[in-house]
């Protein structure tokens, strides 16, 4: 059933996806077709940040991703040919979603848009993946991924206010939603509710303890609380999960700063 689909857990650092394509270093991905394939296939679960990384060291990947969008679509425009002329369309779902179980035919295009939104929101192309999700939530309300990967979509683009009302219908549809914990809890940090953060990234964290992102964002609402101790704690753990984490030697940083400054 479409509307039960979990999130993979994602990949987040380059160690973890060279281990997964079976390559000494990123640059190797041009010169193999099977590690190009297998990008593809594992491209829903690489985190945005990755992605950005990938493309800034190996520029010439963005063919490969243009790709997985362009094949993702002309699946799409099959189905929707198949659900017009009355068919099932069991078999392009197979093709788009070969891990999840048959169902209805609206409900596998539910899950086709929501994974095309979230492979949108991973390249960054936010009102494509917004648009996605509110087809598949037009077709099967009761999904939280959907939910879940337009609050994210919202939150790319800096709407916070829509990202956690989107998040608070995923997490209500689906309580152990770790990603939508996360995505609201920086909404609530960049809106300048930091204990709200805090408690949603503590919850993502109780889920997914090897979430590098809700570390890093407890430890910066942590920070600009004034608890650097803690500050320096989480960021400190963000990066032992992620060594390549900016964002966390970032916070990292000022905590230790603002510590000597008070003496600490």
């Amino acid at each position: 059933m479409a509307k039960n689909l979990r999130r993979a857990k994602p990949i987040e650092t380059e160690t973890e996806l060279l281990s997964e394509l079976q390559v000494s270093k990123l640059p190797d991905i041009v010169k193999d077709p099977v590690a190009q394939v297998r990008l593809i296939q594992l491209a829903p679960n690489l985190s945005l940040e990755l992605v950005g990384n990938l493309l800034k060291a190996v520029p010439e990947l963005s063919k490969v991703f243009n790709n997985l969008i362009n094949s993702v679509e002309n699946v799409g425009n099959s189905l929707e040919q198949t659900n017009r002329a009355g068919g099932g369309g069991g078999q392009i779902r197979r093709e788009v979603s070969p891990s999840v179980a048959q169902g209805s035919s609206q409900e596998q295009s539910s899950d086709y848009y929501a994974r095309r939104g979230a492979s949108y929101w991973r390249l960054g192309e936010y009102q494509k993946a917004i648009a996605d999700c509110d087809k598949a939530i037009q077709l099967d309300p009761n999904y939280s991924f959907a939910y879940g990967q337009r609050g994210a979509s919202y939150w790319g683009l800096g709407e916070y206010q829509k990202a956690i009302a989107d998040c608070d219908k995923a997490i209500q549809l689906d309580p152990n939603y770790s990603f939508a914990y996360a995505v609201r809890g920086d909404s609530y940090r960049l809106l300048g509710e930091y204990r709200k953060a805090i408690a949603d990234c503590d919850k993502a964290i109780q889920l997914d303890p090897n979430d590098s992102f809700a570390y890093a964002v407890r430890g910066n609402s942590y920070g600009l609380l004034g608890e650097y101790r803690k500050a320096i704690a989480d960021c400190d753990k963000a990066i032992q999960l992620d060594p390549n984490y900016s964002f966390a030697y970032e916070v990292l940083r000022k905590a230790h700063q603002q510590l000597r400054e008070q003496g600490g």
